[in-house]
């Protein structure tokens, strides 16, 4: 079962595959031929393949001869395999197509240069890939007409990379626009790539929040400021901090010394003022338009009259169309704010009104429910007080008996303890007094038997010469006397001894 569940898979993720090929197959007529009209029309056409295919997956469409309603769902990786494949499909079937733009010079490389055609009118580009031997024949800013096939390729990222590998070039003019031009072109496509920063929000941000913006001003040194500009900048100043810098615009190398260190001294904006008239060229300097692109700090600019074409505009964050309306700008900021500000402050006053009114309410029903538990708390702690009381009370009864149960208890155990003593005490002094006793009786004893000891040793001494009479007898007379002797002192000793 699991290999024909996967086979079937297989199968509805092959057959929508190529249902989707079929159906962008039959549109890509189209977009091939919109190609042809326009450079820009490469962007066009990216987007309308990838919205065609995306509508397709979403909402599982199929043409009507497929009647299968298919639920898988796609991975990333399946999805660009998809778009890989039918992209490879139609890169088979290569078109010569013809360009028209200006041929500007990229990065080089060993085999291909990868160099830009640039729509004249709206700046969109698009990369080519040229031979060095077509490469011999244009010079940057050329005119031209460019043969070749676009190629397209689905990039890490699931993005589509549009090339235009050039097979002709046709220069229809030489040289359409100065070195100058391609450096400023240039310029404005990294403004645009580090992007403009929203001056309006900027500054009504830090007046909501009563931050004082602080604005540098640089007016050229000999123009005079307009009345209009002079009162709009006053009214604006009760909230603003403006600074003046003078410098002569003429001076480049002034000039761009005095942006530079305005823009490493946290300025909320430089603001660039001059009137019109001649000279306004000085304004669209190739090193000047270069610093003001790199800068961090917000330029605007109110320079020259609202029809004067100055490239400077098209990379300051804001423009003013002529210097006296920069005041305008100003004070009508700062009265906007102020008016905003005033009517959120009526509507905070009546939304905490409404809270208060609100919490009020919130706060009696609080008071109420508080109230009745402090009351159930009371009467539930006066129950208990009188339940602990009644307790108390008769802990201290028990106390109070098991009291004097005690007292009568110690003071039998006093008389007990006082008739043990003095019976201890008798028995000790008959001890002691027997032990006197028994002391002086034994050293009588002890001298009794030593006058005992004495009386024996005499009375041996005694035998002993008796005895030494009776031998010397019994030598002289042998037989019964002798040992009728000896017998007699045995019996006197044994009874002196008893």
């Amino acid at each position: 079962m699991p290999d024909e569940q996967e086979d079937r898979s297989s199968d509805d993720f092959a057959e929508r595959g190529a249902v989707i090929k079929g159906v962008m197959k039959e549109k890509s007529y189209y977009y091939i031929l919109y190609i042809m009209v326009h450079p820009i029309s490469i962007d066009i056409i990216v987007f309308l393949f990838c919205k065609e295919t995306t509508r397709l997956l979403a909402m599982n469409e199929l043409p009507a001869s497929e009647n299968k309603q298919l639920t898988q769902f796609y991975t990333p990786t399946e999805l660009i395999c998809i778009f890989r494949d039918m992209i490879s499909d139609q890169n088979t079937n290569k078109k010569v197509i013809w360009m028209r733009g200006v041929y500007l010079i990229n990065n080089n490389n060993k085999f291909y240069n990868y160099d830009i055609l640039r729509d004249q009118l709206t700046g969109d580009e698009i990369t080519l890939m040229v031979s060095n031997e077509l490469k011999q024949k244009v010079t940057n800013g050329n005119l031209v007409m460019v043969a070749g096939i676009v190629l397209r390729e689905i990039r890490k990222g699931g993005y589509v990379q549009l090339q235009l590998k050039a097979t002709r070039i046709d220069i229809i003019q030489e040289q359409t626009i100065s070195e100058t031009e391609i450096k400023l072109a240039e310029l404005r496509n990294i403004k645009l790539k580090k992007g403009f920063h929203n001056v309006d929000t900027l500054l009504e941000n830090k007046l909501y929040t009563e931050d004082r913006p602080k604005i540098a001003l640089i007016f050229a040194d000999t123009s005079i400021t307009d009345k209009d500009f002079i009162t709009g900048k006053a009214a604006a100043s009760s909230h603003i901090d403006f600074i003046e810098f003078r410098v002569s615009f003429n001076k480049t190398s002034d000039f761009l010394q005095l942006l530079k260190n305005l823009d490493t001294q946290s300025f909320d904006a430089i603001s660039i003022i001059r009137g019109g008239g001649t000279g306004l060229e000085v304004v669209d300097n190739i090193n000047l338009i270069e610093t003001i692109v790199y800068m961090n700090t917000p330029i605007i600019s109110a320079i020259g009259h609202e029809n004067d074409k100055i490239f400077i505009k098209n990379i300051a964050d804001k423009v003013v169309a002529v210097p006296h309306a920069l005041g305008t700008y100003f004070k009508d900021m700062v009265e906007r704010v102020i008016s905003e500000k005033s009517k959120s402050r009526a509507a905070l006053v009546e939304q905490v009104k409404k809270q208060y009114e609100k919490q009020l309410v919130q706060q009696e029903e609080q008071n109420k429910s508080l109230q009745k538990q402090l009351k159930e708390i009371t009467e539930s702690h006066k129950l208990t007080s009188e339940k602990s009381n009644t307790q108390i009370t008769n802990l201290q009864k028990q106390l109070k008996e098991i009291f004097e149960t005690n007292t009568v208890k110690d003071k039998r155990n006093q008389e007990q303890i006082t008739a043990f003593t003095v019976q201890i005490k008798k028995l000790t002094d008959n001890q002691i007094e027997q032990d006197r006793t028994a002391t002086k009786r034994t050293e009588e004893l002890n001298k009794q038997l030593i006058a005992s000891q004495i009386k024996i040793d005499n009375l041996l001494k005694s035998i002993e010469e008796k005895n030494k009479q009776i031998n010397q007898l019994s030598s002289k007379r042998p037989g019964c006397l002798g040992m009728a002797a000896t017998f007699a002192g045995i019996i006197i000793f044994i009874l002196f001894i008893i």
